[in-house]
């Protein structure tokens, strides 16, 4: 090849790689909502954080006064110093879910990056554990018919279990395997166990998990979307009824199941505010109700979705669990 012929190819190998870059750059960059604040312009915390619907933007509520100066998420929860942000991104391959860490004074911590759709977030009570669910492309809980992927990292060793089906499964004390295995809904007990939905077959329940043991055992059937009570003593969840998901409580100790005095449907993960009283997303705002089947919804935070309440581990410490 003649040197000006190599030149050329050169110039236009390197032009080549220009364009991918720009588009590649310009494909991953947040898909919704403007570009997240400077740092110490926002905190997370007050009495509720929630996503504000007008903007995209997660939001801080302090005394009935809404603070959306926070990042563009599709989802958020924060518990202790950690506030954890997932938001789909579009990528090479197709959509993206896009993690995002932050502390208390708003700067961020940790970009993960996985192909699906955002679903759920948690975080441990400590704040040094997070979990977040994914659906594969396409995919939603009203299809019947999905596949997720739920994912852990773990803040002070940077370890990252990047899907829980290899975890080993007991149900009802037999183990147990299936091809169509699902787990979505990670709520927290500490930073070792943790409870979940699996699903398999068309079917339903809700899982104790152990990662330490790297084991998850079945609890009770028909439990989507588990939420553990500060006292650690009940489960609020979404059942299904004809086709429609309702808010409901299980008692662990019991067995007993209440039905929540909200008679519209709802798809959200719901949260604890206290010991005696859940909230959740649902028609463009954010709804309370009591814990115990009385009373009646209320609307506590309009245009806003992914509710969860300032929650501080004081010690830090490694429960013991129940």
């Amino acid at each position: 090849m003649k040197p000006r012929t190599r030149r050329l190819v050169a110039i236009g190998g390197t032009l080549m790689l220009v364009l991918v870059a720009t588009i590649y750059a310009v494909m991953t960059r947040p898909a919704t909502g403007p570009a997240a604040p400077a740092v110490g312009r926002w905190r997370p915390g007050g009495d509720l954080l929630v996503r504000d619907s007008a903007t995209g933007r997660v939001a801080s509520i302090r005394g009935g006064v809404r603070d959306a100066g926070g990042p563009a998420c599709d989802r958020t929860y924060q518990a202790a110093r950690t506030m954890i942000c997932i938001q789909g991104v579009p990528g090479l391959a197709g959509p993206q879910t896009l993690m995002t860490l932050y502390d208390d004074k708003g700067r961020q911590l940790k970009e993960i990056r996985f192909p699906g759709v955002p679903s759920r977030a948690r975080v441990s009570p400590s704040g040094r554990v997070v979990a977040w669910t994914r659906f594969t492309v396409g995919d939603t809980y009203a299809s019947g018919n999905f596949s997720t992927r739920t994912s852990f990292y773990t803040i002070e060793t940077g370890y990252l279990v990047t899907t829980m089906e290899t975890i080993a499964l007991y149900i009802e004390g037999k183990r147990f395997t299936a091809p169509d295995l699902n787990y979505w809904g990670i709520t927290f007990v500490d930073d070792n166990f943790f409870y979940a939905t699996v699903g398999f077959g068309g079917k339903t329940w809700l899982i104790r998990g152990d990662t330490d043991h790297w084991r998850a055992d079945s609890v009770a059937p028909d439990v989507e979307c588990p939420s553990l009570s500060p006292d650690e003593t009940r489960i609020a969840y979404k059942v299904k009824i004809d086709g429609k998901w309702y808010p409901a409580v299980l008692d662990l100790a019991t067995g007993k199941v209440t039905r929540l005095a909200d008679t519209r449907p709802f798809d959200d993960q719901i949260e604890w505010l206290d010991d005696t009283t859940v909230a959740y997303g649902r028609d463009g705002g954010v709804w309370s109700v009591p814990a115990d089947g009385t009373g009646g919804p209320k609307l506590i935070a309009a245009g806003a979705s992914s509710p969860s309440r300032w929650k501080v581990d004081p010690v830090g410490r490694r429960r013991i669990s129940r």
